[in-house]
């Protein structure tokens, strides 16, 4: 006689699966709906209980031909597909939207958002703030270089929400500033990204013909709010100041002569790389140190040029403290 290789329980376990099989088969048709029912509710429960993993869904979506699928994930036991495509109105030509679906176990598609706009991108950036809900990146063009960028999500009663971006963000839910997926990354790890976003301050005097500078900011994450921070960060500041500094070293003397506008720019991002630190002295003094080095480099320094380097260095203080305050509480 062969054993076969279960324990006592496991044999208790299997008769009663057995049973419950044998049970079903008999009973009448009118279970059937009763029993579809469990299956979904099952179903529900291991959708909300399992990882998501953007992109891998059960059966395929059709979609029209004008859209293209762009990923899909799961969330609260839904499945959601985010696609891209052209809006086929009169007059929109050109024109795209980022739509996202909803798709149930025997209910029809339904659209529950919308964003339009020209040369569109998304991204999924996965459930940054740990509620449950899957964000993504939505990036649309203004023309010229310009884009508007939104963090959006979907709430738990399917409502589409967006991020605010303290002091960066317009009444739209959109933000000026140029926004990656690689914008977003955990500094203090605590499992939530802050954010490390391009801005161009304002107020900074054009000194030498040189573009208005453009730093990395730092903004963390409050609630569904991103705040842009200074000091608290001052390590990853410091760290973007001696990046500045290396950059400017360099440069050749006839480089400098040849490119001192592009050389003058680096000397403000620098000085404001260490005023978020909480450094300013210290910026303060290797932006004299560099501008001096652009001196003796030879390069041409107009009358005017002169008068407004020196202005500069009466009123830095007030101008850099100007900057903070705008930088830290949105232009």
């Amino acid at each position: 006689m062969v054993s076969l290789p279960f324990t006592t329980g496991e044999r208790f376990g299997l008769l009663a699966a057995l049973i419950v099989a044998a049970v079903a088969v008999v009973v009448s048709p009118w279970a059937c709906g009763a029993q579809q029912l469990a299956c979904i509710h099952v179903a529900e429960a291991c959708l909300t209980a399992i990882p998501s993993f953007p992109g891998i869904c059960h059966a395929s979506v059709l979609l029209p031909e004008t859209v293209r699928k762009e990923f899909m994930f799961v969330q609260g036991g839904k499945v959601y597909c985010v696609a891209l495509g052209g809006l086929e109105e009169p007059g929109d030509a050109g024109t795209e939207s980022v739509s996202i679906i909803r798709f149930g176990l025997g209910a029809e598609p339904e659209n529950i958002g919308k964003i339009e706009g020209n040369a569109m991108s998304v991204w999924l950036l996965g459930d940054i703030n740990k509620d449950g809900c899957m964000e993504m990146l939505v990036r649309r063009s203004e023309g010229h270089f310009a884009y508007k960028t939104s963090i959006v999500y979907i709430d738990q009663k399917d409502r589409m929400r967006s991020f605010d971006i303290s002091g960066y963000t317009d009444s739209q839910g959109s933000t000026d500033l140029f926004l990656t997926p690689e914008s977003f990354a955990d500094l203090d790890g605590d499992r939530i990204p802050e954010i490390v976003a391009t801005v161009s301050p304002k107020g900074f005097p054009s000194l030498l013909g040189a573009k208005p500078p453009q730093i990395s900011l730092v903004f963390e994450l409050n609630g569904t709010t991103y705040s842009p921070t200074g000091q608290r960060f001052a390590e990853i500041y410091r760290f973007l100041a001696a990046q500045t500094r290396c950059e400017l070293a360099s440069y050749w003397d006839f480089e400098v002569v040849e490119y001192p506008q592009s050389y003058v720019r680096s000397c403000c991002e620098l000085l404001l790389y260490h005023a978020l630190a909480g450094d300013a002295d210290v910026g303060a003094e290797e932006f004299d140190k560099a501008i001096r080095i652009l001196q003796d480099a030879g390069v041409e320094i107009t009358e005017d040029d002169n008068r407004a380097l020196k202005e500069f260095g009466r009123e830095r203080e007030a101008i850099v403290h100007e900057i903070m305050r705008g930088l830290l509480t949105g232009p």
